[in-house]
């Protein structure tokens, strides 16, 4: 409990390994992808096959997306039962084992960092 009588809940996932939004699965087998909006290996696919200049530059991709520190904190208001703010935090090691670009083969990695706030909610 806080000092103005909210409460704050904080949730932190376990990492996961190429998560699927739930829009795209219906389930919740994944966790990150319950509480999470991640970026799905089928989306991205279909860019990478499905974009006609992206297949001239980029061709036989193998890669990884590893969500983790994966955090959503919820400020809860017990006296109007209203959610006052939400917070996700979400970082993706996206690793490419292989592919080629213009011929050239490659590897390598970057992170995707997703801060996203939510407040002056209206009921």
């Amino acid at each position: 409990k806080q000092n103005d009588g909210t409460i704050k809940i904080t949730i932190e996932l376990k990492p996961e390994m190429n998560s699927q939004p739930y829009y795209q699965t219906k389930s919740t087998a994944s966790a990150v992808g319950a509480m999470f909006g991640p970026i799905s290996k089928q989306d991205i696919d279909k860019e990478l096959t499905g974009n006609r200049a992206v297949k001239i530059v980029v061709k036989d991709v193998d890669y990884d997306l590893k969500y983790y520190n994966c955090i959503a904190t919820i400020v809860y208001d017990p006296a109007t039962k209203h959610v006052k703010t939400i917070s996700q935090l979400m970082d993706t090691l996206i690793t490419v084992n292989s592919g080629k670009v213009l011929g050239s083969s490659f590897t390598g990695s970057a992170v995707l960092h997703d801060d996203l706030k939510i407040y002056n909610i209206k009921y």
